[in-house]
């Protein structure tokens, strides 16, 4: 038989899956069951005592792991402290990105235009659009899946606040407008993030979203 959490082969008296912790011998589905029951519901009732499995049920995949049926009751809700984090680590890998490829472009410059004042002022209108537009389509694109790198590694994610899908690239467009305007008046309004009792910001609010914890996987 699988789990049926993570699909992973289980010998015939296992108790708990040794990947994730789920549930296991009499109640688990034996394999080639699960077209014939619920996805959902078998991963809620294979859901470890105690980890976020118990507000949501995630389907894992070969490398992620993707809501499917949130429970507003007892989801882990991201904290603001782990959220900014999060938003420290997408801030230095952008950061480190546009570097490497302003460096790259002024290599290119100086070797085929020379440091000619004409050059110099087309390079640094670039960056300004680079800097924008690279950052705009890294939050767009990467929340709308789900999670940005600094996400990933600190283990939380953007989820429907409804289905617990991702948000995809429409409402993550709308989020990260409204992140920016919360940012403009000296990032005051940011705070609306642990200011509020379901920490959910400005910008959560306006796409609909969560942002939860995953379990980690053993």
């Amino acid at each position: 038989m699988k789990c049926a959490l993570c699909a992973l082969d289980l010998r015939p008296a296992a108790r708990h899956c040794p990947r994730c912790g789920a549930v296991a011998g009499p109640t688990a589905a034996p394999a080639g069951d699960d077209r014939t029951r619920d996805r959902s519901a078998l991963l809620a009732e294979r859901a470890p005592v105690g980890s976020s499995l118990a507000g949501f049920a995630w389907e894992s995949g070969p490398r992620t792991l993707v809501a499917t049926r949130p429970q507003s009751s007892g989801v882990a809700r991201a904290s603001a402290g782990v959220r900014l984090a999060a938003q420290v680590i997408d801030a230095l890998v952008l950061g480190a990105g546009y570097f490497l490829a302003m460096l790259a472009l002024g290599v290119v410059t100086m070797g085929f235009v020379g440091a000619s004042r004409s050059a110099m002022t087309v390079l640094e209108l670039f960056g300004q659009v680079l800097a924008v537009v690279g950052a705009a389509v890294y939050q767009v694109v990467l929340n709308g899946h789900g999670q940005t790198l600094g996400k990933r590694a600190l283990g939380i994610a953007v989820v429907d606040r409804s289905t617990g899908a991702p948000l995809g690239l429409a409402r993550a467009a709308q989020r990260y407008l409204m992140l920016m305007v919360m940012a403009l008046p000296c990032g005051l309004g940011l705070l609306s993030v642990p200011l509020s009792t379901q920490l959910r910001g400005w910008h959560d609010q306006v796409a609909d979203d969560l942002v939860v914890e995953l379990s980690r996987r053993r």
